[in-house]
């Protein structure tokens, strides 16, 4: 029996979701990034676009902290990654560029929220 590539990835995302859970040190930083993309990509394969942030970015925290136009940069890379990267940013390092950009942005209601979150990318 032939394995077919949507085998080899079928329950993936899963199998990286329990791992994290069970010891979080186990994943290598691909993976662990892979996981976080699975956040901002929902249904498409988000090794290659993991790959090539860490092999411009060297590692994952250089990732988190990139502009918003390094970032933009990479093939791949759209609003949403680029939105949840500012925002990780942000939140682990409150004095960064990133919350300065989202301080002017600040919302006046619950409501204006929604307009700052991208639709996420099919």
């Amino acid at each position: 029996m032939m394995t077919t590539n949507k085998t080899l990835h079928e329950g993936h995302r899963e199998r990286l979701r329990k791992r994290f859970l069970v010891d979080p040190t186990s994943l290598p930083e691909i993976e662990r990034l892979e996981l976080l993309l699975t956040y901002c990509i929902p249904r498409r394969d988000v090794a290659g676009i993991s790959r090539e942030l860490l092999s411009r970015f060297k590692n994952l925290s250089n990732v988190i902290s990139a502009s918003k136009s390094e970032l933009g940069q990479v093939p791949g890379v759209g609003e949403s990654i680029i939105s949840f990267f500012l925002i990780l940013n942000s939140l682990l390092n409150p004095n960064s560029n990133g919350a300065a950009d989202m301080k002017q942005n600040k919302p006046s209601s619950q409501l204006d929220i929604f307009e700052l979150i991208p639709p996420v990318e099919k």
